[in-house]
């Protein structure tokens, strides 16, 4: 996991491409999706299978309430909706899968101030335990 800030800028914005890692049982936390049901204790997956399973349900279908609660707390809404930029599993071959890992694009300016947030977040939901990431180090130049 790298801790230097990828930067994109959209429409003149300037945000921070940030994956949320969770463990796997986060799975038994939340619904996971139509396409997913009976993924979750599976402990051998084909690549094909998991990639025909992603594009079946496409970038809303997996875990759509946990979605919805971390875009409602980055501030992803309306318009800005295409800041959520999917997701993807890490495995290992004999467990299954290991991790699931969520794109978002956070606005610069609020970065991290919203890295707080999803802490504090996932303390109160009681998933602190299943939660991890980095917090990007930003440097500004001074000229």
């Amino acid at each position: 996991m790298s801790k230097t800030a990828q930067v994109e800028i959209r429409n003149g914005v300037e945000y921070i491409y940030q994956p949320i890692h969770f463990k796997a049982g986060i799975m038994k936390e939340y619904y996971v999706g139509d396409s997913f049901v009976g993924i979750v204790d599976k402990k051998y997956f084909e690549p094909e299978e998991l990639s025909d399973l992603i594009q079946r349900a496409g970038i809303e279908g997996f875990m759509p309430e946990l979605v919805s609660e971390l875009r409602s707390v980055i501030g992803v809404t309306g318009k800005d909706r295409k800041l959520y930029d999917g997701y993807e599993f890490g495995r290992e071959i004999e467990k299954g899968i290991d991790e699931v890992i969520f794109y978002f694009l956070i606005k610069k300016e609020n970065y991290e101030k919203i890295m707080r947030d999803i802490k504090y977040w996932s303390i109160a939901k009681n998933l602190d335990h299943l939660i991890y990431f980095d917090v990007k180090n930003i440097q500004y130049a001074t000229l």
